[in-house]
């Protein structure tokens, strides 16, 4: 973006500042995840939501050293 401004803060700072905080990539990564499970129900007929993920897969830590 043309003449963007970036001005990064702790979080800590900011409370003490009472700045209002907005968490922009939590947004975009929760776009992401939904994505993400409805492909899983499309293709495989998985269907989770994010309340139903399980928490602990052994497959998946693998898989994420893997693709480094």
């Amino acid at each position: 973006m043309d003449a963007r401004q970036i001005i990064e803060w702790d979080k800590d700072d900011i409370d003490v500042l009472k700045f209002m905080k907005v968490d922009i990539l939590a947004l975009g990564m929760l776009t992401c995840m939904k994505k993400g499970l409805d492909l899983l129900a499309e293709h495989k007929g998985q269907h989770f939501t994010l309340q139903t993920l399980p928490a602990e897969d052994p497959r998946t830590y693998p898989c994420l050293r893997q693709h480094r």
